[in-house]
């Protein structure tokens, strides 16, 4: 999601090159039917991304006018993001707000992403099914006001136009289903559950399955569950809220109850009495307005606490909680939270407020083995106590996002520390001193931290750090390196260095860089000030990513290292030559150089490039589930893509069998720049011979000025992941984008064979580790910045076969 929404543009004027954004992401979306679901897996991904979202969570009165605190957070965000969901029409409150976005989008360039939740896009711009309904009540209701309504007919005209996301609900509760497995983890854990083999054992039963960090369990082997617990815990488990308010309205039941999980909205309210009485309670998972009251006892058995949008401005613990493990209250109104020194907490490991409306962080001296504190994107906290950085035992400390944050402690001394995240604290005008040697911290993340602008001697304490960030704003001139701290200084464990726009010259840049990051793995100097780099950055051996980009006044690439996998030079616009990448670089699979207009000035350079780009094909051909993406300037396609044509449609035919006789699809195009934005997205789907449609969506490439071709590869093991299966000897590829002509080539085996003779110098992949983020860098982590994998498809049929689906755009034919 991240990629996509820094690349994806409308066709709204020029925003204006100074503007200032409060926020990266504006969410519209209708609370009751996505708040507490699919909007907050979507802010929970942004927010992990290190993009500050504005997300209203207010309970709305029908029929009230948006505040001017709403409007002003609308102006203020550079992408507007609006969930479209069967009830968005029924509120005006809504409409209002989409009103506005369309208004910023024409006035200042606003970017606006809509999606389309479990709702046929064509529903949205025709007034169709739920949308007809909710117009034909407010045609009724606004009869005075007309105008009005027909202003908010043609906002939703405007939005649903937009290229956006079509998100259908696939199974009766399955957003509950998707879990982090680290989060779980914690829960069992605390419970003495063993969740690690437990988890495991599930897995090898097909009762969960895994990917990328999440567990998934099928709605209907978690009813079956639920069943089983039904039956045998009926008194000790509830989590319907009919069987709720039956025991919580039942004294005698109160007693028995271990465990409340709410996984459904509920508007019933009960005293916050009710705890007192619960003896048994080790486990409660609300959100919203459970009690009426703020709760000022909380049971001592009580394990893990977790409550989301906790509706009071205050919470305190006074009596002992000897057994807690977990507080998670993301998203609530506290203001203060007050934990008493006589307390009992010595369990309590894990404390999660990101999102928070906290002022100030207490002493947490009562809880000596905390190892997890998360208070990011709390956006009103100016105050945390000194204890939380004399803390023996915290392991993971995000402050990210936190804006009013403005001061530190004059020292930090966390000796089991291992992760340290400040990202965009803007407004943080000191980094701590470091007091003793930290060597277990193994990142620290001050991207955006633009206040800083000196960074004390004692940071070479951090001797075990793998992953620095220090990526400054754009548009923030500054420099955080000042004279009396040097680059060479950091860590020799580092892995991933990002320095971008640090203003960082040649001579300030160490000359033998083996010798100081030999274990470098990734290196971002995007943004500074080289005219060239040392010739010992071919020396690290293992260094995958490299990113130039933006380095106006570089000359010359270096040499590189053999194993380097993807490399960035845009927008160097003094880059004059480039050396013969074509036999070395076996493992490069992204590679881009547009906007880079002395490169074409250049007849040798040209003659290298032209022969890289038919090696890497071969090279990519040659491995399987390989993929290849090179953007490079100029405005030809070569000719030896066997199919083109002018437009972003292409038609290919597979031979009979072909799953035996093809490697895949190479691909290419010549694309114009954006005018509004830096990114251009291109968006590829596969239309097959049985009327089937699959979308593959593919962020390829960044440009702003020149024409530029790019070309990439897919293997047919890809496509047949895609497709569900490649067995149609038709096939039509579609771009979209500022793309004006378009070529394919189907790559054949035995043209593969004949072109790498023996085959014996083709690398085995399998072999080695790709970075298939393109990179694992901080700032992929924090701010979403960066390109996502190359390709990354899902697959749709659309529901009428007239209808070509563009991920939630349908165009008739």
């Amino acid at each position: 999601m991240n990629g996509a929404l820094v690349a994806s543009s409308s066709s709204s004027s020029t925003t204006e090159p100074a503007r200032r954004w409060t926020y990266d992401v504006f969410l519209s979306f209708r609370g009751e039917d996505t708040r507490n679901s699919f909007v907050d897996h979507l802010y929970a991904a942004l927010d992990q991304a290190g993009i500050y979202t504005f997300k209203d969570d207010k309970e709305l009165l029908r029929g009230k006018s948006i505040t001017p605190e709403l409007v002003k957070a609308i102006q203020e965000s550079m992408v507007a993001v609006i969930i479209f969901s069967k009830n968005y029409a029924n509120s005006t409150w809504c409409l209002d707000e989409l009103k506005k976005i369309i208004e910023c989008r024409n006035l200042i360039g606003q970017r606006v992403l809509p999606v389309f939740y479990d709702v046929d896009p064509s529903d949205v711009r025709r007034q169709q099914g739920s949308f007809l309904k909710a117009f034909l009540h407010h045609e009724v209701n606004f009869i005075d006001e007309m105008e009005k309504v027909k202003r908010w007919r043609e906002a939703l005209v405007t939005a649903s136009s937009l290229s956006g996301w079509d998100v259908p609900r696939t199974a009766s509760g399955h957003e509950a289903e998707c879990k982090k497995r680290h989060n779980i983890t914690r829960v069992l854990d605390s419970f003495d559950l063993e969740p690690v083999s437990g988890i495991t054992v599930l897995i090898e039963k097909s009762l969960l399955t895994t990917s990328d960090g999440y567990l998934h369990m099928h709605d209907l082997i978690q009813e079956m569950g639920r069943c089983i617990v039904r039956e045998c815990y009926s008194s000790n488990m509830v989590w319907c809220p009919k069987e709720i308010k039956e025991v919580m309205t039942t004294i005698c039941r109160l007693e028995t109850v271990e465990a409340i999980v709410e996984t459904q909205d509920d508007e019933h309210y009960y005293s916050a009495e009710v705890f007192k009485s619960m003896k048994k309670l080790t486990l409660l998972q609300v959100r919203g307005k459970f009690t009426t009251s703020e709760p000022t006892y909380f049971p001592e058995q009580i394990k893990w606490l977790c409550w989301m949008f906790y509706p009071f401005t205050s919470l305190a613990i006074t009596t002992d909680m000897s057994k807690l493990v977990g507080l998670e209250m993301m998203y609530s109104w506290v203001n203060e939270l007050q934990i008493e020194k006589k307390v009992n907490l010595t369990k309590l490991k894990y404390i999660n407020l990101c999102q928070s409306n906290l002022y100030s962080f207490p002493d947490v001296s009562a809880v000596p083995n905390l190892e997890w504190l998360n208070l990011s994107h709390c956006r009103y906290l100016n105050k945390i106590h000194r204890s939380v950085f004399l803390h023996e035992k915290i392991i993971h400390l995000d402050l990210s996002c936190c804006v009013l944050l403005t001061y530190l402690p004059d020292y930090i001394k966390m000796k089991s520390l291992q992760s340290l995240h400040l990202n965009s604290c803007r407004n943080l005008k000191y980094f701590p001193e470091v007091f003793v040697e930290m060597r277990r911290l193994l990142v620290l993340n001050i991207s955006g931290c633009d206040a800083i602008t000196v960074l004390p001697m004692s940071i070479r304490l951090f001797t075990g750090l793998t992953i620095f960030s220090t990526r400054v704003r754009e548009q923030h001139n500054r420099r955080l390196f000042c004279r009396r701290i040097e680059v060479r200084t950091l860590s020799s464990s580092l892995r991933t260095l990002n320095l971008r726009n640090n203003s960082i010259f040649e001579n300030e840049f160490p000359t033998n860089l083996h010798n100081v990051w030999p274990l470098l793995e990734e290196l971002d100097l995007s943004g500074n000030m080289f005219t060239c780099l040392p010739e010992s950055i071919s020396l690290l051996s293992r260094l995958k990513y490299l990113n130039l980009s933006d380095c106006a006044d570089l000359k010359e690439l270096p040499e590189l290292p053999s194993l380097i996998q993807v490399l960035k030079a845009d927008r160097c616009r003094s880059l004059q030559k480039i050396k013969d990448f074509t036999v070395k670089y076996k493992w490069l699979f992204k590679f881009s150089l547009y906007d880079c207009p002395k490169l074409l000035m250049d007849q040798e350079s040209q003659s290298h490039l032209a022969s890289f780009l038919t090696q890497s094909l071969v090279h990519s051909c040659a491995a399987v589930m390989h993929r290849l993406s090179i953007t490079v300037p100029g405005s030809q396609i070569p000719n030896w893509f066997g199919y083109q044509r002018m437009g972003k449609t292409i038609k290919l035919k597979l031979p009979q069998n072909h799953i035996t006789k093809v490697t895949g699809l190479a691909l290419c195009c010549r694309f114009l720049p954006p005018l509004d934005t830096s990114t251009t997205v291109f968006k590829i789907k596969f239309k097959l011979s049985d009327e089937e449609n699959f979308t593959g969506r593919l962020v390829a490439c960044v440009a702003k000025r020149d024409v530029a071709v790019w070309t990439g590869y897919l293997s047919i093991d890809i496509l047949g992941k895609v497709c569900n299966g490649f067995e149609y000897e038709d096939v039509m590829v579609s771009f979209e984008g500022d793309v004006v002509e378009c070529g394919a080539c189907v790559v054949y085996k035995d043209d593969i064979k004949q072109m790498i003779g023996t085959g014996s110098w083709i690398p085995d992949y399998d072999e080695l580790r790709m970075t298939d983020n393109d990179s694992t860098s901080s700032d992929d982590w924090h701010h979403g910045r960066w390109s996502k994998p190359t390709f990354y498809f899902e697959s749709s049929k659309t529901r009428d076969s007239n209808t070509i689906e563009v991920w939630g755009e349908s165009k008739e034919r």
